[in-house]
């Protein structure tokens, strides 16, 4: 399962990279943003800069995927920008500097199932939690990395809470690997049709404990450290 180094983006040079990923993936093959907003054949946005980057590279080197860790600043969130009702009210009474948004999830085509019909590179089918013994073939080694160490370094900024936005069977998928999340309020239009979440990483880290992924070396090295804590 350990085909990937999983790691925080420091060089330009790999960013650089992450951003030309996200627009064959957002803007050619999904269309959910505009050719005419990049120009340079690169998907970016002022967001990034206050941003945590994390990509996920194959043992040639070569860039699987990435996910973008979406800090607070004089911006706000990114989810702030599309939701047309607040999302800071009384059922999230937290500090923005406890919150990250996790976004820009991405995987390149070469390594999913199906290739094209599925962008997060598992077959999205009717299985729940309950049953993981019977479909760890959904399981995403990508996905569980990328957001492993999201985890790893939300815990090591002192965060508490993630923000995202997801269509359905994204949150399927994270669900499927123990990221879980609860609506923040109705569907909003946000490069397509997705619903705010809010995940809480205390009961996000019960949750994948329970999955039993115990066996599998990709949960110790992301989990298991913090049980020592």
């Amino acid at each position: 399962m350990l085909n990937f180094i999983f790691k925080l983006v420091k060089s330009a040079r790999l960013l650089e990279e992450i951003y030309r990923l996200r627009f064959e993936v957002y803007v050619k093959e999904n269309g959910f943003i505009s050719c005419e907003d990049c120009p340079d054949g690169k998907e970016k946005d002022k967001f990034d800069e206050h941003s945590i980057h994390i990509a996920a590279i194959d043992k040639r080197g070569i860039l699987a995927g990435a996910v973008r860790l979406a800090l607070d600043s004089p911006y706000g969130f990114p989810i702030e920008e599309h939701c047309h009702y607040p999302i800071f009210n009384h059922k999230v009474e937290l500090s923005r500097k406890n919150l990250l948004e996790i976004s820009r999830l991405v995987i390149s085509r070469d390594y999913r199932i199906g290739k094209w019909d599925d962008p997060y590179h598992v077959v999205i089918a009717n299985e729940s939690r309950n049953n993981l013994k019977e479909c760890k073939c959904n399981i995403s080694p990508i996905l569980f990395g990328l957001y492993g160490l999201a985890y790893q370094e939300s815990k090591r900024r002192g965060l508490t809470h993630w923000l995202a936005a997801m269509e359905d069977s994204l949150f399927r998928l994270v669900a499927l690997h123990g990221f879980i999340f609860s609506p923040l309020g109705a569907p909003i239009d946000y490069y397509g049709e997705v619903t705010p979440y809010l995940g809480e990483l205390s009961e996000i880290e019960k949750s994948v404990r329970g999955l039993k992924l115990a066996s599998e070396d990709i949960f110790h090295r992301f989990f298991e450290p913090a049980s020592s804590n």
